[in-house]
């Protein structure tokens, strides 16, 4: 028997190497910006340890879509649980006559609800705020995934509990706070969040949000949300211009916002 041929063996390993990098290139979470932020973290970290979820694979399914197209519509069943990779959405309910009420703002790397991994109806709708791309994961193999990675049911238990929080949170504006304290709690908290993914710079962010979209988030409408919007620029506290928001005097709209 012959002695293997050195150099074609090495050239075959050189050509797997380049095949799974030119792979690794077209896998979006390899240059997402927020991939270590909420969930994304732990999917990377199980992926590249050799767990059924990987980026690339099948089970891992990304997708498109322009501003103002749902990404799901409310009671459709489905097998998959949504992840925001880019771009804005958000959650929302809408009533018979047309009114909507969001339930949250949905940014990069949001898993776009914890109910989504038990529930194959979801009660609300999912709408692209601008261009999105989201990545569409398998409810069972997350599921299955479960008992074995206790960092996956870890990050699943933080997203349920903030969850929570911001739902209790959402409850009492809606309900006690005034309508200044609710707009001014709904910017920062959207700031916090943002900067959670080094997405906040000298104070300032994107903001792409028109005066509908706050005003369905805080229960208001869209006149009243123009005069308390109108009043905090006036204040010299926040600007609004060219899809970004930059606040001025953060002392003070935490005052307002009843922020400690």
């Amino acid at each position: 028997m012959g002695l293997p041929n050195i150099q074609l063996i090495e050239s075959k390993k050189a050509e797997r190497a380049e095949a799974k990098s030119a792979a690794i290139a077209r896998w979006p979470c390899e240059t997402c910006e927020v991939r270590e932020a909420g969930i994304c973290s732990v999917l990377l970290k199980i992926g590249a340890a050799g767990a059924g979820i990987q980026c690339g694979r099948p089970q891992q399914d990304f997708q498109k879509s322009p501003p103002r197209r749902n990404i799901y519509d409310a009671d459709r069943p489905t097998e998959n649980v949504f992840i925001i990779c880019s771009g804005w959405a958000f959650r929302f309910v809408q009533l018979p006559d047309g009114r909507r009420q969001t339930l949250s703002i949905l940014l990069p790397g949001d898993l776009v609800s914890g109910m989504a991994l038990f529930a194959r109806k979801l009660r609300y709708s999912v709408q692209a705020l601008t261009k999105v791309t989201y990545c569409r994961l398998n409810r069972a193999e997350l599921i299955g995934s479960l008992a074995a990675k206790p960092e996956l049911l870890n990050a699943l238990t933080g997203i349920f509990v903030a969850e929570q929080e911001r739902a209790d949170e959402a409850i009492t504006d809606l309900g006690r706070r005034s309508a200044s304290e609710r707009i001014s709690r709904f910017i920062l908290h959207l700031m916090n969040r943002l900067a959670e993914r080094d997405m906040v710079h000298d104070q300032s962010f994107d903001f792409p949000l028109r005066q509908q979209h706050i005003a369905d988030a805080v229960g208001l409408t869209t006149v009243h949300v123009s005069r308390v919007m109108g009043a905090l620029r006036q204040m010299g506290l926040v600007e609004i211009g060219g899809g970004r928001l930059k606040i001025h005097n953060l002392a003070e709209l935490r005052r307002i916002a009843d922020l400690k």
